[in-house]
């Protein structure tokens, strides 16, 4: 998939291809540290706080639940350490 989405990059925005990867990587499950690092990495190309809980929310409906509420703690994390900075 990686792959995948780095030739198609000039198809995709860097935003819309950061929230493709955040979306695969929830669904997957089991890669918190991973996603830890897309949505600090999302946030910082601009997307905002809401497009993560979004991004998680459409996971949660579409795709699965579980790995979903596994996720919100780490989304939880970021948000508190980026107020704090």
């Amino acid at each position: 998939m990686r792959e995948h989405l780095l030739t198609d990059s000039y198809i995709l925005s860097h935003s819309e291809r950061e929230i493709a990867t955040i979306a695969a990587l929830i669904s997957m499950g089991g890669v918190e540290s991973m996603v830890h690092s897309h949505f600090k990495l999302g946030l910082s190309i601009g997307l905002s706080s809401l497009d993560l809980i979004n991004i998680i929310s459409i996971v949660e409906k579409e795709v699965d639940k579980n790995s979903a509420e596994n996720i919100k703690p780490v989304l939880n994390n970021v948000l508190r350490n980026r107020i704090m900075c």
